[in-house]
């Protein structure tokens, strides 16, 4: 590693050199800095947002229902390495019977449920 070479960075602020001469925490009274170079969807991480949204868009399209679908959605960015742990979906709905609908989903009980939704 090079004298003062970066460790970690986040967009929005913050990071740390090895040095420890950058905050760990953004100061807020600062604006966020912005990338100099915007990423673009050609790399591993743009391909793999890409194929779960063809996906959601496919399964949504030929009525797969929605607690397989938030369960899938679920479980497949699991599967790209993101930590989640739970995940909650909810929305409100005009039914003169319900007022709305929610999904909750927990690795932990995956095995189980998966997504279960409650009125």
């Amino acid at each position: 590693m090079v004298e003062g070479e970066r460790i970690g960075s986040s967009p929005i602020g913050g990071g740390l050199d090895h040095t420890g001469s950058e905050p760990l925490m953004r100061d807020p009274s600062q604006p966020p800095r912005v990338p100099s170079q915007l990423q673009g969807f050609d790399g591993a991480l743009g391909r793999n947002i890409i194929d779960l949204h063809v996906w959601a868009v496919r399964q949504g399209l030929s009525g797969l229902p929605s607690e397989a679908l938030f369960d899938g959605f679920c479980q497949r960015l699991v599967d790209a390495g993101v930590p989640l742990w739970r995940a909650f979906a909810g929305m409100r709905t005009l039914h003169p019977q319900w007022g709305g609908y929610t999904y909750t989903w927990r690795r932990d009980q995956r095995d189980r449920a998966g997504a279960i939704r409650t009125r």
